[in-house]
């Protein structure tokens, strides 16, 4: 796999599909917080995370947090734009990985109006918010500005066979007790591994709904099918290239 994949390549091996694809950039588009979690290492979550990003406009800042409170709390007299990353929610053992207290200071910088993006080792959804309401002891307030949950699986033997699937997509609609309400809007098939659409994401903006996310879906996939033989310089100019047409066309047309 290249070293950065576009959304283009993960649509053209298979990892999601166009319209799945076209949601996470939807959502980000409307600046969501979201979670990309798996189980396994090296499943694709800040890949996955990172190529969805790549689809937001320049004029969307997206900072990377070292994973110090000193750094995050920076953000606090700043005005908000964009999103703010960390590179996991975990016991790890680098320094840019967090928990508890950092994990709790990280929330409190979210409500000047940053969006989030980070990555979690959780099993499912409900995992998800475990660690963060109950491990990290982070109210149910702060827990729901996270709008969508992706889950990923891996699979094969060692690095040079691994292959990913996004197993579902989840929109959060709110948070009681630590537990998540949710909607399951995608989830794959393993038996013929092919992927269904559960239901259309409740939109509260232009962005998500459900004519806009088909709209990008298309513009995704003829992408994909144009991909056949290209080389990565080919992926990342089509991808700003894509970027750039769809900022033009939400400016003319909102």
């Amino acid at each position: 796999m290249n070293s950065n994949p576009t959304m283009i390549h993960l649509i053209k091996n298979n990892t999601l599909n166009s319209e799945m694809a076209s949601t996470l950039w939807s959502f980000i588009s409307a600046g969501t917080s979201f979670i990309s979690s798996a189980v396994p290492r090296l499943a694709g979550k800040t890949t996955i995370a990172n190529a969805a990003l790549s689809l937001l406009g320049e004029n969307v800042s997206i900072e990377k947090l070292d994973g110090s409170i000193e750094h995050m709390l920076s953000y606090k007299n700043k005005q908000p734009n964009g999103y703010l990353t960390i590179s996991e929610i975990s016991q790890g053992p680098f320094q840019d990985y967090i928990w508890g207290n950092e994990v709790r200071e990280l929330f409190k910088v979210l409500r000047v109006g940053y969006s989030l993006m980070a990555t979690m080792h959780a099993s499912d959804v409900r995992d998800v918010f475990k660690q963060i309401c109950f491990d990290n002891d982070i109210e149910d307030q702060d827990a729901r500005r996270i709008g969508l949950v992706v889950c990923i699986k891996r699979f094969g033997d060692n690095d040079s066979n691994y292959w990913r699937r996004v197993s579902e997509i989840y929109q959060i609609h709110g948070v009681t007790n630590g537990i998540p309400k949710t909607s399951l809007l995608f989830r794959w098939d393993a038996g013929g591994d092919q992927f269904e659409r559960v239901s259309e994401p409740i939109s509260a903006n232009f962005n998500t709904n459900q004519s806009e996310i088909i709209r990008r879906a298309e513009n995704l996939e003829t992408l994909a099918e144009q991909a056949i033989g290209r080389d990565d310089e080919w992926y990342s100019k089509m991808t700003e290239q894509l970027v750039t047409a769809d900022l033009k066309y939400q400016a003319d047309n909102y």
